[in-house]
């Protein structure tokens, strides 16, 4: 029995759950004169979902630095990341913001720990709720 629970913690794990957050986190990129300062507003141990009108391509490199809610350590956590998807409302009817997804692709295993931490002391995103299929 223990075994099994273990397996199914395992799978959790393996699963990165989104966290609800509201923060500014500092992105640098090529194409950008300097960094900008965009809204997260979800954080996984697999990277972030940020608000801006301004989205760049799929598959461009960032530098991004954030500090989120209880981060334990005086500076941010900074690391690369790659953008993984680009959302933009199509029509006047549709309400969700227009963003995108970073995958951090360079989180060393200290500041990994201690993301995890920071991530078990906030709120879940309720689509994130559902067990995976």
């Amino acid at each position: 029995m223990a075994e099994v629970a273990h397996e199914i913690q395992s799978i959790f794990q393996r699963r990165s759950c989104r966290r609800i957050v509201s923060f500014d986190c500092e992105i640098e990129n090529d194409q950008w004169d300097g960094s900008v300062f965009l809204e997260a507003k979800d954080l996984s141990l697999r990277g972030v979902w940020v608000e801006t009108l301004l989205p760049i391509e799929v598959g461009e490199k960032v530098v991004i630095s954030l500090t989120p809610p209880g981060w334990p350590r005086p500076v941010p956590l900074t690391t690369s990341a790659v953008v993984a998807h680009v959302e933009m409302p199509r029509r006047k009817t549709e309400f969700h913001a227009a963003g995108m997804d970073l995958v951090f692709t360079n989180l060393g295993n200290t500041e990994r720990q201690l993301l995890e931490e920071v991530l078990r002391r906030l709120p879940i995103k309720v689509s994130d709720q559902a067990p995976p299929h």
